[in-house]
């Protein structure tokens, strides 16, 4: 059975259990910041001047700083790389 399965119907009870549950939701939120941080560096470039900062303003559940911070980690190399191959920086495994 995959850890994925194990996760969605809550049968947590292990260390290991709880060490893939984590492990597999912190993946998806670190992808989650860098496309969110591709989208708005897309939206950056593709909206006409003064809408991108009016969207973030206005439309979106985070301020400059986080959008600022979204934009540098979908910018980094190391980081995107290390995603792409599901693994974080540094790790050894």
């Amino acid at each position: 059975m995959s850890n994925l399965a194990v996760i969605e119907r809550g049968e947590l009870g292990s260390r290991n259990d709880f060490g893939a549950a984590i492990t597999c939701r912190w993946l998806e939120t670190v992808r989650g910041c860098i496309e969110v941080g591709g989208l708005l560096l897309n939206a950056k470039d593709a909206l006409p001047h003064g809408e991108f900062g009016q969207m973030v303003r206005e439309q979106l559940p985070f301020g400059w700083r986080t959008a600022n911070m979204l934009m540098t980690i979908a910018r980094h190399p190391v980081l995107a790389d290390a995603l792409r191959i599901g693994r974080r920086p540094g790790a050894n495994h």
